[in-house]
């Protein structure tokens, strides 16, 4: 009977030719997995990104309306400040840069007395973001502006 021996160098085995594909296909597999965690990260970096900018645009809008002198704030109804009534809205839209979000500016006015100016107006700036990879995104962000002293 004949034995088949394996080639060796210096007395030592080496791999197999076997051995050596699994090796590389397991490399390769986890090369793919750590790609793919990668891009993601990089996709999640840029929507954090793109939020916080939209946050602070926001941000800034809401504090412009809140400098505003109340008296000038209600002129934004076009109407005599005695007349306007208690829910009325005025809505105004704002032209973003990118043309991919939309910025709609609601106010609406409060008022707790049959006659008289509005004690308060509630402002609500909706933000649609149609620049992601999963669909249109929509934000909303209300504050309500109180007439002081």
């Amino acid at each position: 009977m004949k034995m088949i021996v394996a080639n060796t160098i210096d007395g030592t085995r080496g791999f197999a030719l076997i051995e050596s594909l699994v090796a590389v296909v397991m490399l390769s597999l986890t090369i793919v997995a750590v790609s793919k965690l990668h891009i993601y990260t990089l996709y999640t970096g840029n929507a954090i990104r793109d939020y916080s900018t939209l946050t602070g645009d926001v941000r800034a809008a809401m504090d412009s309306y809140r400098n505003l002198d109340f008296g000038t704030l209600l002129t934004k109804f076009n109407s005599i400040h005695s007349n306007i009534a208690h829910g009325t809205t005025v809505t105004e839209s704002n032209a973003s840069l990118d043309r991919n979000i939309n910025y709609s500016t609601v106010l609406t006015a409060v008022r707790s007395a049959s006659h008289g100016a509005p004690e308060a107006v509630s402002v609500r700036i909706s933000v649609t973001d149609r620049r992601g990879k999963l669909g249109t995104k929509v934000f909303n962000y209300e504050s309500l502006i109180a007439e002081t002293g």
